[in-house]
């Protein structure tokens, strides 16, 4: 695999199906390697983008590039990227062990003993054909595709649907794995950010297709605050703050605000035993729109 640095650039990226916006003026820089976790509702417009960088749709304002280039119909753009969905159709006379053999044969790069390898991790029966799988078995599959490729940008659209959770266990070791032997760029979408987002570097959040927020772990981190503590002295620490998740427990209060408390609210809530803690990627993605 190519070292060189591959970056994915869109400028007033837009999407339209008649008279539907799916992306409406999206900006954005990724530059890889890394692991983009990709969060949004249904519909938000997670997989209209995708689509785009791989070449499969064409934008209808506005720009998408790779490394300077646009995907759309551009062979030497597209043999850098591999799409893999739930929906991915491979070729139904081949058994899953000729469709290894068959990637293998289109590209040098793809890495037939270790998709073997992996494929029995799974536990997936070569021998059967795609038709015959369940929908955790197909995913499974797709991701054994996915990374035996070692394509630069590997993009995977919810690669653990329908999976139980020892498999989705392995999927992240074998992310983790993956990218420390091979660095690429992955872009990965999932509703269980939850569980996921340990193994991301960076969050994009699209909500009604545009970017609610895009940045790295550490930022998302430190986005929001929540307190905990007697509801009277809360309320005073979090005074003029837009509030999000309120809960309450006889006299005790909890609730999330915007990380911009001053020194001044922060020294009341210390004083006045209440507590302050920075909440997890997954609840800021939450709250902007993503879960």
């Amino acid at each position: 695999m190519s070292e060189a640095k591959y970056v994915i650039e869109a400028k007033d990226l837009g999407r339209k199906y008649g008279k539907y916006t799916a992306l409406d003026k999206t900006n954005f820089v990724v530059e890889g390697p890394t692991v983009l976790a990709i969060v949004g509702k249904n519909g938000a417009g997670k997989s209209t983008l995708m689509r785009i960088i791989d070449g499969w749709e064409k934008p209808t304002s506005g720009s998408l590039t790779v490394n300077g280039k646009k995907p759309y119909d551009n062979g030497k753009v597209l043999r850098d990227v591999i799409f893999i969905d739930e929906k991915i159709e491979f070729d139904f006379t081949l058994s899953l062990g000729g469709i290894l053999e068959k990637c293998a044969f289109m590209d040098k790069r793809f890495d037939l003993d270790y998709a073997r390898d992996v494929a029995e991790k799974f536990g997936l029966n070569l021998k059967k054909r795609q038709s015959q799988l369940s929908k955790g078995m197909k995913s499974q599959f797709g991701i054994t595709v996915g990374l035996a490729f070692n394509r630069p940008i590997t993009i995977m659209d919810e690669p653990v649907s329908g999976l139980d959770e020892g498999s989705r266990r392995l999927f992240y070791s074998l992310l983790v794995k993956a990218q420390c032997e091979a660095p690429r760029t992955f872009l990965i979408t999932t509703h269980l950010l939850g569980e996921f987002e340990q193994y991301a570097d960076t969050f994009m959040v699209i909500s009604k297709g545009k970017i609610a927020a895009y940045d790295e772990r550490e930022t998302f981190e430190t986005l929001f605050v929540r307190l905990t503590g007697l509801a009277k002295n809360v309320d005073k620490v979090i005074d003029g703050l837009e509030t999000y998740e309120e809960k309450r427990f006889a006299e005790m209060k909890s609730v999330t605000v915007p990380n911009l408390l001053s020194r001044e609210q922060k020294k009341f809530a210390a004083d006045h035993n209440v507590d302050i803690r920075n909440v997890s990627v997954n609840d800021a993605c939450f709250i902007l729109g993503g879960l």
